[in-house]
C-alpha cells in the first residue's frame, strides 16, 4: 500500500443506511446507496420499505468503496457531493471506475451517479492484519490488549487511519456509540494517536471532547481525567489554539476544559509555552464569564495556576477567593503560599517530575493498570498537588446489536 493511499485511507465518501431488521444496506436498484449527508439519506429513507428508524446511519469511506462496501459488486448510487469526494480521492489514488448519471435524470446536474468500481479489495491482503488489530481492541473482554497494541504499533502507518475514524464515526452517531456494550475502540484510538502523536487527529480529537459528558463517560471513563491532557499536548503539532478554544469552550464539559487546560500547563512545564503567558491567560480568565455561577471551573483553573508556581498572579486568585469563584475546600490561599514557600525552581521542578511521569511513551505502563484491567486492585493514584479526586465513570448497561457482526450478515445477504 502506497503512502498516498494510507494517508487517504479514512476519507470520508458519504453516509449510507443499514437496515437492522432486514441486516442489509439499502440500494438503488442494483447499486448501494450512499447518501452526501445523513440528513440526505434520511430523505431517501422516506419512500424505503421500512420506518427511517429502523435504519442505523453508517459513515462509508473511501477503504469501504475499495472493500466493495455491501457486497454491490463495485456498484453505487452516489448523491453529487458524495460522487465528488468518490472522484477526488479515486482519481488521487488511480483507483478504476466508470460512472453515468442515472437513467432516470435528464438535468444538467444529475441527483444521482451510478458509479462501477473496476479495483476492488486494493491492498486487501496488507489490510488483514489491521482489520483484526481493530477488531480484537473494539471488545472490551475485562484485560488490557498488550499484543494488539504492540501489534498496532507496529503496523502505525496502516492503522493511524482507521484509528482517526474510529473519532470521526462517534462525531456522526454519538448517542449510537455510547450505547454500544463493551466497545472500547475509543479508548484505544485516543491512547494510540496520543502515544503516536500524530497531528491529523487533533481536531477530531477535540471535536469529540466537546460531546456531552454522558457520552464522553460512557466511551472513554476516566481517560477523561487521567490522559487527555497528555493525548491533547502530543496531538496538536504545536499549535495551541484547538486546546485554547477547548478550554474557553462553555458548551464542554468542564473535566474536558480543565484537561485542556493541564495541557497547557504540562507544555510550560516541559518549556514549549512561556510560562508568565500562561499564566496571564489563566488569570485572565477569573472573571464569572467563563462557566455558570457555582461551577467548578475556577477552582479546576485554580490548580493549573498552583502549578505553575503563582508568584506574578497572587491577586488575581486573592481576587477570585474574595468573590467565590474558587472553592477553598478545593484549593485555599495556604497552598499557593505553601508553594511559594518551596521557591519556583524546586516547585517547579517537583512538578515537572510528575508529570513525566504520565508520560505516554509507554503506553503499557499507561494503560495496563487501569482498574478496569485490574479489578481486584486498588489501583489509585495519589498526587502531591491539591486536585479534586475524579469521579468515577459508571458502566453502560444498556443493550445494542452487535453492528459489526450485523453488517458481516448483510454481506451474506448481498452477495450475488
Amino acid at each position: 500500500m502506497t503512502d498516498e493511499i494510507q494517508n487517504n485511507f479514512a476519507t470520508i465518501i458519504g453516509y449510507s443506511a443499514f437496515e437492522l431488521f432486514d441486516q442489509s444496506f439499502e440500494y438503488y436498484e442494483k447499486a448501494c446507496f450512499v447518501a452526501d449527508a445523513s440528513e440526505s439519506l434520511r430523505v431517501f429513507l422516506a419512500d424505503a420499505a421500512f420506518s427511517v428508524n429502523d435504519y442505523e446511519t453508517v459513515v462509508v469511506y473511501i477503504s469501504d468503496i475499495l472493500n466493495d462496501f455491501g457486497l454491490s459488486n463495485g456498484e453505487y448510487a452516489l448523491e453529487p457531493e458524495a460522487f465528488s469526494r468518490f472522484q477526488k480521492e479515486a482519481d488521487s489514488l488511480g483507483i478504476q471506475y466508470t460512472v453515468t448519471p442515472d437513467e432516470g435524470v435528464t438535468d444538467e446536474k444529475p441527483d444521482l451517479f451510478i458509479v462501477h468500481v473496476n479495483r476492488l479489495n486494493m491492498g486487501a491482503g496488507e489490510m488483514e492484519p489491521v482489520q483484526e488489530i481493530m477488531e480484537d481492541l473494539s471488545l472490551y473482554e475485562g484485560f488490557y490488549k498488550r499484543e494488539s497494541v504492540d501489534a498496532a504499533i507496529e503496523h502505525k502507518d496502516e492503522i493511524t487511519p482507521f484509528l482517526i475514524a474510529i473519532l470521526e464515526e462517534i462525531l456522526v452517531s454519538p448517542d449510537e456509540y455510547a450505547a454500544r456494550e463493551d466497545y472500547h475502540a475509543p479508548v484505544y484510538a485516543a491512547m494510540l494517536l496520543g502515544h503516536f502523536r500524530e497531528p491529523k487527529a487533533h481536531n477530531a480529537i477535540v471535536e469529540v471532547f466537546c460531546l456531552p459528558e454522558s457520552i464522553l463517560e460512557a466511551l472513554f471513563g476516566d481517560l477523561v481525567y487521567e490522559d487527555l491532557p497528555i493525548i491533547l499536548l502530543r496531538t496538536c503539532g504545536g499549535s495551541f489554539d484547538q486546546i485554547k478554544s477547548l478550554a474557553l469552550n462553555r458548551l464542554a464539559w468542564t473535566n474536558c476544559r480543565y484537561a485542556a487546560l493541564r495541557a497547557m500547563v504540562i507544555a510550560t512545564l516541559d518549556g514549549v509555552l512561556d510560562r508568565d503567558e500562561t499564566l496571564a491567560f489563566f488569570s485572565s480568565l477569573f472573571t464569572e464569564k467563563e462557566a455558570e455561577s457555582q461551577s467548578d471551573f475556577w477552582s479546576l483553573l485554580a490548580t493549573c495556576v498552583y502549578d505553575l508556581y503563582p508568584d506574578t498572579v497572587m491577586e488575581a486568585i486573592k481576587g477570585a477567593l474574595d468573590e467565590g469563584l474558587i472553592d477553598p475546600t478545593v484549593i485555599g490561599l495556604q497552598n499557593f503560599e505553601s508553594a511559594l514557600e518551596q521557591g519556583k525552581e524546586a516547585f517547579l521542578e517537583k512538578r515537572r517530575v510528575e508529570e513525566q511521569e504520565k508520560s505516554l511513551d509507554d503506553i503499557h505502563g499507561r494503560m495496563s493498570w487501569w482498574a478496569c484491567f485490574n479489578q481486584e486492585k486498588d489501583m489509585t493514584r495519589i498526587s502531591s498537588s491539591p486536585r479534586p479526586k475524579p469521579k468515577k465513570a459508571k458502566p453502560d448497561k444498556k443493550k445494542k446489536k452487535n453492528t459489526k457482526k450485523m453488517r458481516k450478515t448483510s454481506k451474506k445477504k448481498n452477495r450475488k
